[in-house]
């Protein structure tokens, strides 16, 4: 379990840009602390599904609340962040179904 949540968590994140008026980013883009909150809550998800302590329903509805709850998000980052985290979460059921079969 632990290998496949390692796997999932060194892959790269959404980039969420800011489009508010903080002035110009320093660096590569620096997430806000609920931006970084939100990430980890997603990673949360998709661990709790490889741990099986939920069903693949139940993570992409949890996926999809997360999502919709946070309103700073642009349709395009909500879109992506969703086909992002939701390839892991179906990359993640295969191995289960394989390691079932």
């Amino acid at each position: 379990m632990s290998e496949d949540a390692l796997t999932f968590r060194e892959q790269s994140q959404p980039h969420f840009s800011n489009s508010g008026n903080e002035g110009p980013s320093k660096g590569k883009g620096k997430a806000s602390a609920v931006q970084t909150k939100m990430i980890k809550e997603l990673d949360e998800i998709v661990t709790d599904f490889i741990a099986q302590n939920s069903s693949i329903h139940d993570a992409c509805w949890f996926l999809n609340i997360l999502l919709d709850e946070n309103p700073s998000l642009t349709m395009e980052q909500h879109s992506d962040a969703y086909r992002m985290y939701g390839q892991q979460l179906e990359e993640a059921y295969a191995a289960q179904m394989q390691a079932i079969a």
